[in-house]
């Protein structure tokens, strides 16, 4: 339970590049706030983008009847890795040990921060196979990375890409059996770049305009959709910034399988939960990640086309950008997918919510779709990826996340994602031209592994 709590307050990798950090005082202070229960006083500390993931009310519930009654009081931080941009604590309390990353702002405000239990270093041993040149920096550093996944995720099997404009090179890892190019992973939230790529060709045909209200497109009324007469529009949906909650209200109530959540949730379902969600905010004034805004945007789609969702992206794949076929559905090639405990688990199923992260693609797939965004030659992808309001942070495209970065003359352009039994990451440097993918057949974050990849491809 407090894991699915600490997700509640994880910002993922989207802060990895920030500013200095002076953590030890901020630790030094929280752990005085948090003993006193001093709840809202700590909310004081998260940034003004931050506060807007989570209400005041919301986090006192969290930190008191969540951290506070599992973890009991706070005895101490130690720094477990520093960073530039980013700390890695780890958190003693009387009852258990959390692990914490944690990113500030200029104004050492919290920028993001990612709790979760503290894992215990175990390493396996593990005779590990692989498929990698080990040519230059880059290389070694996917292996490093790979084997340290390995030694935590002994049931992974781990796909990687480096993409440039005229090449790639696979990279396979793994303890027992090597995935190979036609190897199937969920995708998660990555899809959520596929559907910005296809509201961006909807764009460009004529079909959608992005400053329309929602409402054009939905059968049935809602006048709940609108805050001081400012509807959601498509843009919103896009960048996150709609009002509408995280997950529609009514999904976990009609779940018949908790490992597989969205299996059940269809059309009618959605509808209701529309005519019945209440805004957080003033449309287009705050950034909080929808699912559920890009489900919304899958059933706009669908309704534009007059045609399903999955059958409308392959045949825009096909014809406009010549890539092979994805599939929303499991098959024989979907390698089995882990959780953190290295138990198997379900594939998770979609509906109507499938805009938000119903992918299922090789690595060569994801690789040739990655191709094709960093020569940014189609008009669509060029408009997919720019930032739809610099005013918001973080600041987003049609689904990217953008990040200029410090001191350099590039922006890293990017997502991951996470399903019931997988992980991904996908991202790559606008000047450099050069991109990363990283699958994952365990739910155990891969952004950290990602991070590194990274910072070698930035110094090669």
């Amino acid at each position: 339970m407090l894991k699915k709590l600490l997700t509640l307050i994880s910002l993922l990798w989207a802060c990895q590049y920030g500013y200095a950090q002076n953590t030890d005082a901020f630790w030094k202070r929280f752990q005085n706030l948090y003993n006193e229960d001093k709840f809202t006083e700590i909310y004081n500390l998260l940034s003004p983008s931050f506060q807007a993931e989570m209400s005041l009310e919301q986090h006192i519930n969290l930190f008191k009847n969540g951290i506070k009654k599992s973890a009991g009081k706070m005895k101490g931080a130690v720094l477990l890795k520093a960073e530039e941009d980013a700390s890695t604590y780890l958190l003693t309390f009387a009852q258990m040990k959390l692990e914490v990353l944690l990113m500030l702002n200029k104004e050492e405000k919290v920028q993001g921060w990612l709790w979760q239990p503290y894992r215990e270093q175990k390493k396996h041993a593990l005779d590990v196979q692989y498929v990698n040149p080990l040519k230059n920096k880059t290389d070694s550093t996917i292996d490093r990375e790979a084997r340290k996944y390995l030694e935590q995720n002994p049931k992974a099997q781990l796909s990687f890409a480096i993409v440039h404009p005229d090449k790639t090179v696979h990279y396979y890892y793994a303890a027992d059996q090597l995935p190979d190019a036609q190897s199937v992973y969920e995708l998660g939230s990555i899809s959520k770049t596929y559907i910005g790529w296809l509201v961006a060709q909807a764009v460009t045909e004529g079909k959608l305009d992005i400053k329309a209200d929602i409402r054009t497109y939905l059968r049935g009324t809602y006048k709940n959709l609108e805050w001081d007469s400012q509807p959601i529009l498509v843009q919103h949906l896009l960048n996150h910034s709609s009002g509408l909650p995280r997950l529609p209200e009514n999904l976990l109530k009609l779940a018949t399988d908790q490992e597989n959540p969205y299996k059940a949730y269809g059309n009618e379902q959605l509808l209701k939960s529309l005519q019945a969600s209440k805004l957080s905010a003033k449309p287009g004034t705050q950034a909080v990640y929808s699912n559920y805004g890009y489900g919304v945007l899958g059933y706009i789609l669908e309704q534009v086309y007059q045609q399903p969702l999955e059958q409308l992206l392959n045949q825009k794949l096909q014809t406009v950008l010549k890539l092979d076929s994805i599939s929303f559905k499991s098959g024989p090639a979907l390698i089995r997918g882990h959780n953190e405990s290295q138990d198997p688990v379900p594939a998770w199923e979609f509906q109507v919510l499938a805009g938000a992260g119903a992918i299922k693609a090789t690595l060569k797939a994801t690789a040739a779709f990655l191709q094709q965004q960093i020569a940014a030659e189609n008009t669509a992808i060029r408009l997919s990826q720019a930032i739809i309001d610099p005013r918001l942070e973080p600041q987003t495209a049609y689904a990217w996340q953008v990040n200029p970065l410090k001191n350099q003359a590039d922006t890293l352009i990017w997502h991951n994602g996470m399903t019931g039994g997988f992980s991904s990451f996908y991202g790559f440097f606008k000047q450099k031209k050069t991109g990363l993918v990283m699958l994952s057949n365990v739910a155990d974050p891969v952004d950290a592994a990602a991070g590194e990849i990274l910072k070698a491809i930035r110094q090669q």
